[in-house]
């Protein structure tokens, strides 16, 4: 069994990360309750806050079982929301809701293959900190944004420190 607290298992391996999060995928939203995970609430309260215009076309990067989309579904009720994710058991959970307008199984440690210019926003709550490679990951983003669209993530503080990123090295 594994451990879900160290949230560590499949970091930088998609074939563990899939695996892990398919076996997470049934006690998933029970777990981060336990946890008061609060990350797709403050998002939606940031997004709301600062995007002007809010985005009307929505993908959620690594959805998981939707706990960004059910935050923000009725605030952005004339919005439409894709979700992508690479566990098929997080996904099913997901469409379960009937939030998201369509699904894609995809991992985002590997290149895009989304339309260009296609989103005003991407999220990406509570996934990006374990991704391999975020420069490249910004830089795929940026090609499936509009012009002026948003990117809302969210980052552990110890790991983007430990990492040294700086925001001017993605793009």
């Amino acid at each position: 069994m594994i451990n879900k607290k160290l949230l560590i298992h499949g970091l930088n391996n998609s074939l563990n990360s899939k695996n892990y999060y398919n076996d997470w995928a049934e006690s998933y939203e029970k777990t981060l309750d336990k946890w008061n995970y609060q990350a797709p609430h403050v998002s939606t309260k940031i997004l709301l806050k600062f995007a002007n215009p809010l985005p009307t076309k929505i993908l959620d990067l690594a959805c998981g079982t939707g706990l960004f989309a059910e935050s923000i579904k009725d605030k952005l009720l004339k919005s439409t929301i894709d979700g992508a994710d690479i566990s098929v058991k997080s996904i099913k959970i997901a469409k379960k809701k009937k939030i998201y307008n369509k699904f894609y199984q995809f991992d985002f440690q590997k290149k895009f293959n989304f339309p260009v210019n296609k989103y005003d926003c991407v999220s990406c709550i509570g996934s990006m900190t374990y991704g391999e490679n975020p420069p490249s990951l910004f830089s795929d983003i940026k090609d499936i944004l509009k012009n002026n669209g948003y990117f809302l993530f969210t980052h552990r503080n110890d790991l983007w420190k430990k990492k040294i990123y700086k925001l001017n090295n993605f793009y």
